[in-house]
């Protein structure tokens, strides 16, 4: 039994848990799993990246692969197998949707491990809504749509389950909406947009993006309620990426984490969170690297989101070494989970060091299927300059897909990745 999130009115509370769910379904719970998914309201009690808050309490969701695909090391997304189905859970309320970040990093790779028929993903914030939401006019369900969905196309998605709209809705089947609708955009003309597309797993360069910084105001009512509360609900949910805004949320967090009567560690870590993302936006990237150094160090429960965040703020300052420190300290307390090892390969690379990029490469090696592992490999070997050993590696990943199973090798993700092994044995051949 799946929910869609939003399932305790109105602040996901635990009394509201207790009162909405537990009361509610007694019966059916004595005798069903329940897997949950975050809602917006759950998140006014919860915060995703601290794995704190009743939400978080209550449920006790793999982290590892316990029940099926591969770890995520958080409770915020995750999945699991039933019979030949393999199901994903994704979080819409709190979860970021660029491209390298720890969510969408971590569902590509469990994704391309999938071997299941049947291929079901859900989340909060439906991606098409016209009921009590609406889709065009909102930015997390319109993220989730241009974000995430095309991925999932790739890795041949058949159902998509939300919730937050409070209305039964259904689609027609789709897949490549995006595309079409861009290519109709200009009324016939000519017209080229770059989709987001399956990623080969840790296929990402760095350095990196600066992580998005933004406040909601159910973050202000929860977390920060004495940090200029007057200021930040009026920024609500603007980007604080500009300069000024930025710099009037660090003079007031400032004063709140100077509070000497601030003790709820809570607060205080999601004041030098939000402090540490407003001064990434104003290019203050080792003062950000400290400040999620301190709420590192207040985590019972250790996610791989603050150490990326960390580490994207490092490379940004220049220092790729520290950073590459970081993520380690990560894999020490969260373990070796694939996004915090793929960032630590790309780090590697960054600092020449090959032969550890294939060391880290092998410690995730059962979390990636043969063709991936060998197209990585070939990946790191070219750019070490070892032409001959990438070409084998290159030939051994083209192999594998040739000869795998038509429902696996014909998915956009492994035509895509067909396309790009030619390509680079054409490239090699040519030296």
């Amino acid at each position: 039994m799946a929910d869609a999130g939003d399932n305790a009115y109105p602040d996901g509370t635990d009394a509201e848990y207790q009162a909405a769910v537990f009361n509610m379904y007694p019966g059916l719970l004595r005798k069903s799993v329940l897997w949950p998914t975050l809602g917006n309201h759950d998140a006014h009690e919860a915060n995703s990246a601290s794995q704190s808050g009743p939400y978080y309490e209550i449920f006790d969701l793999p982290t590892n692969g316990e029940a099926g695909g591969v770890p995520s090391g958080t409770e915020a997304y995750y999945s699991f197998d039933y019979g030949d189905i393999h199901i994903v859970c994704l979080d819409s309320a709190e979860g970021d949707t660029a491209a390298d970040s720890g969510m969408m990093m971590w569902l590509a790779a469990d994704l391309l491990n999938n071997d299941k028929h049947w291929l079901i993903v859900f989340w909060h914030h439906p991606p098409y809504s016209k009921g009590s939401h609406n889709s065009d006019g909102s930015g997390t369900l319109s993220d989730m749509r241009e974000d995430v969905l095309p991925i999932l196309e790739d890795y041949g998605v058949d159902l998509v389950l939300s919730g937050h709209s409070h209305s039964y809705e259904r689609s027609y089947l789709i897949d490549g909406h995006l595309e079409h609708a861009a290519a109709r955009e200009m009324n016939g003309s000519e017209c080229r947009v770059e989709l987001p597309r399956a990623p080969v797993v840790g296929e990402s360069a760095l350095p990196v993006r600066v992580h998005p910084v933004q406040l909601s105001p159910l973050e202000v009512q929860r977390d920060i309620p004495r940090v200029g509360l007057d200021l930040l609900r009026q920024i609500g949910d603007s980007d604080l990426n500009e300069s000024e805004r930025s710099s009037e949320a660090l003079v007031e967090l400032d004063r709140f984490l100077a509070d000497a009567d601030v003790s709820e560690i809570t607060d205080r870590r999601e004041a030098l969170v939000t402090r540490a993302r407003a001064r990434g936006a104003l290019g203050r990237f080792e003062e950000a690297a400290e400040d999620y150094t301190r709420a590192i160090a207040t985590l019972e429960r250790h996610t791989p989101e603050y150490y990326l965040e960390r580490s994207e703020a490092l490379v940004r300052a220049g220092l790729p070494e520290p950073a590459l420190r970081g993520i380690d300290e990560g894999v020490e307390k969260a373990g070796h989970l694939v996004t915090l090892e793929l960032r630590a390969i790309e780090l590697e690379l960054t600092l020449e060091r090959y032969d550890g990029a294939l060391v880290r490469l092998e410690t995730i090696s059962r979390w990636m299927p043969e063709e991936v592992l060998w197209f990585r490999r070939g990946e790191i070997l070219r750019r070490a300059g070892r032409t001959a050993e990438a070409r084998h590696a290159y030939e051994q990943a083209l192999g594998l897909i040739e000869t795998a199973p038509v429902e696996r090798r014909s998915t956009r993700a492994h035509r895509n990745l067909a396309q790009r092994l030619r390509s680079a044995l054409a490239e090699a051949q040519e030296r």
